[in-house]
């Protein structure tokens, strides 16, 4: 298989993607976790993979919740290892929240 840019598949089409519906797969049999959802990314010698799961309608750009998640995750653990990451929508900063000091507590309410 060449390389001709990302290839969009409604099923698993190689042995990452494959891999990947493996992992989603189990989030599936596990009870109570219909509404989980789940972005695995994986990075092998021929190429790499990103495989969205129980994400509405489909990931396009017109679909955003996928790519929400992951820039709000992506700046989670810059804070998590303090440092600053800058998301850029459309022109636009993405919020993010400061890095909390070593050994703050989160409050009840406050997003993990």
């Amino acid at each position: 298989m060449t390389n001709d840019g990302p290839v969009v598949t409604e099923y698993p089409h190689d042995r990452l993607s494959r891999l990947a519906a493996a992992m989603t797969g189990a989030l599936d049999r596990v009870p109570g976790t219909g509404d989980v959802r789940a972005v695995v990314m994986l990075d092998g010698g021929e190429g790499g993979c990103v495989h969205p799961h129980n994400y509405p309608g489909p990931v396009d750009a017109r679909n955003a919740a996928l790519f929400i998640d992951v820039a709000v995750h992506l700046m989670a653990m810059g804070r998590a290892l303090g440092v600053e990451v800058d998301v850029i929508v459309n022109g636009e900063k993405v919020g993010a929240k400061p890095a909390r000091k070593e050994g703050e507590i989160l409050s009840e309410n406050e997003d993990h």
